[in-house]
């Protein structure tokens, strides 16, 4: 549980050095892979209407995480009590520090999908054994950084994390990762990565990146879906940082969560 609470606390460190940069007016010059959902003119007028002194609507209040749970539950997320306990606590931990105040405050007005990544990136985040081997921490969600904590086996990683979200719909085996092309003083170069999908073969040949995934591996897999007549997507959204957070189902069932949560599924992720 050691790594998951240490990926949760660097996700609040960047809501924290976001938010303020926001309240700032100052750019976050970092690679993020996140969607913008921040609407500039809405952020500009609200920025107009403190400088005149015009009333502004009081901001959306955080609901309780139970209640984010039970909606996510709708959809077949049975998130865990201990996930739902720690994240309500973390809240509370946080809003009870001055240091911190209003640090949500940004994302609960223009991102109506803030607390559901919170649960569920916290939920799918999947942790280390005493080998430094990951394991998953759930069979719904898979969420994890894009900036990765070995190099050299972050493919492999990411289909662990499919794999542990596909419900035995399929088998992928015999996963290999080439790194001889990859030149590590330039961060260039391809790591070619190759698996079986039920038994038919396959090659993805990622840009390396440094510690960054080549993210299109998730365009990739969906491709490979289509191509084995699978139904099902790979449908990413973002954890409001630089996290990715992966589901496993249909285009029509994601266009429902969707709707019911502000959710931005998309079958890609940059």
């Amino acid at each position: 549980m050691l790594i998951k609470k240490l990926c949760l606390t660097a996700l609040l460190f960047y809501l924290s050095m976001t938010s303020q940069g926001i309240k700032a007016g100052q750019s976050i010059d970092k690679p993020v892979a996140s969607f913008d959902i921040f609407n500039e003119n809405e952020t500009a007028a609200a920025e107009t209407e403190a400088d005149t002194g015009a009333e502004t609507e009081p901001l959306r209040a955080r609901r309780p995480t139970d209640e984010v749970a039970a909606d996510l539950a709708a959809f077949g997320l049975y998130v865990p009590d201990e996930v739902v306990n720690e994240i309500e606590d973390t809240y509370r931990m946080v809003e009870a520090d001055e240091a911190y105040a209003g640090m949500y405050d940004y994302y609960l007005e223009y991102d109506p999908g803030f607390e559901y990544r919170m649960l569920l990136s916290s939920w799918g985040y999947g942790d280390y054994d005493d080998d430094w081997n990951w394991i998953p921490t759930s069979d719904k969600v898979y969420a994890f950084d894009t900036e990765v904590f070995d190099m050299g086996c972050m493919y492999t990683d990411f289909l662990n994390g499919v794999i542990a979200i596909s419900g035995g719909e399929f088998e992928i085996t015999d996963i290999v990762e080439n790194t001889d092309d990859v030149n590590y003083e330039e961060d260039s170069g391809t790591q070619v990565l190759s698996f079986r999908y039920n038994g038919t073969p396959y090659t993805f040949e990622a840009i390396y990146y440094g510690d960054w995934l080549d993210c299109e591996v998730i365009e990739f897999m969906n491709q490979v879906f289509e191509t084995e007549g699978n139904p099902k997507r790979l449908l990413a959204t973002d954890d409001g940082g630089q996290g990715c957070i992966l589901f496993y189902n249909t285009p029509e069932w994601g266009d429902e969560l969707e709707a019911a949560t502000g959710l931005d599924l998309k079958e890609y992720f940059y």
